[in-house]
């Protein structure tokens, strides 16, 4: 009877299944997200080689599988060669008895070293499963230890609020956006404070057109609040180091008329009358009064 290849393969693994900048005490606290990242690459990296692994051990067994089949077609000769072997006479019977003999040893010297050697890779496959699932479960336990060390959204303003105080401002800025991006810190009541922080932080690194960006956010994004005034005026102030001295009056003179009286109001006339008065507009021609 020839068996089919599939069917045994199918059957060999249903049983495998069956068996088998800013200081570094600050800057710890972020890389532990990063290590988080990175223990979830090396698992799908591991599950990746495992199923390389199990790639690899399945085509042997299915070159096995063949060789059995082989064998189990030479099996059925022989029997059928033992069948006629009844109805023949005793010569007859003689002949086909030593060939019969013959065949079996030939057989024998074939599929013993087979079945070896499949034990054999059955057993390697085992232990290469049982040592993957090992380091598998070694890595879950380490990124679930690693999980419960996250920093919280106040951790993470307070990291970027030293580094701005210290003056990096680019881990300032770096750590102000892992606050920002983290969804868990989305509807924190600090979420625009640290927004109007990020372009403070833009504005003490002396990046201006990036300031002003981020000034823009927060106006856009966080309507008048405790902050609006500042965020106004620094707007204005970052116009005017970059010589946008129009934008730089329009943004000043707001602060002046939507918040009279308070401190940023007098610090924005006062750089309005450092910036002059505007120049009057272009008298229309004559033949401008005709149209």
């Amino acid at each position: 009877m020839k068996i089919s290849g599939t069917i045994f393969i199918a059957s060999l693994m249903v049983m495998l299944v069956a068996g088998g900048s800013a200081s570094a005490e600050d800057k710890d606290i972020i890389r532990l997200q990063s290590d988080v990242v990175n223990l979830q690459g090396t698992i799908k990296l591991l599950q990746e080689s495992l199923d390389a692994k199990n790639a690899v051990m399945a085509s042997q067994i299915a070159k096995m599988a063949d060789q059995m089949n082989n064998m189990s077609l030479s099996m059925q000769k022989m029997s059928d060669q033992l069948t006629a072997m009844r109805t023949e006479n005793g010569t007859a019977n003689a002949a086909l008895l030593a060939g019969v003999g013959k065949s079996v040893a030939d057989t024998q010297s074939v599929l013993v070293p087979a079945l070896t050697e499949l034990r054999r890779g059955i057993e390697d496959l085992k232990q290469g499963q049982q040592l993957q699932a090992k380091a598998l479960s070694d890595q879950l336990i380490s990124l679930k230890s690693g999980s419960e060390a996250l920093p919280t959204c106040k951790d993470l303003k307070q990291v970027a609020d030293r580094s701005a105080n210290s003056g990096y401002w680019d881990d300032a800025v770096s750590g102000y956006r892992d606050f920002l991006t983290n969804p868990s810190c989305a509807n924190d009541p600090k979420v625009s404070e640290v927004q109007f922080s990020v372009a403070e932080s833009y504005f003490g690194w002396k990046k201006f057109d990036l300031a002003v960006q981020e000034y823009d956010i927060f106006l856009q994004k966080f309507p008048p609040n405790d902050k609006t005034a500042s965020a106004l005026l620094r707007k204005g102030l970052a116009h005017a180091e970059l010589k946008q001295t129009t934008d730089a009056r329009a943004a000043l003179t707001r602060v002046t008329k939507e918040f009279p009286g308070t401190g940023e109001a007098a610090n924005a006339a006062a750089k309005l009358k450092e910036l002059g008065t505007a120049p009057a507009p272009a008298a229309a021609g004559r033949g401008a009064r005709g149209q």
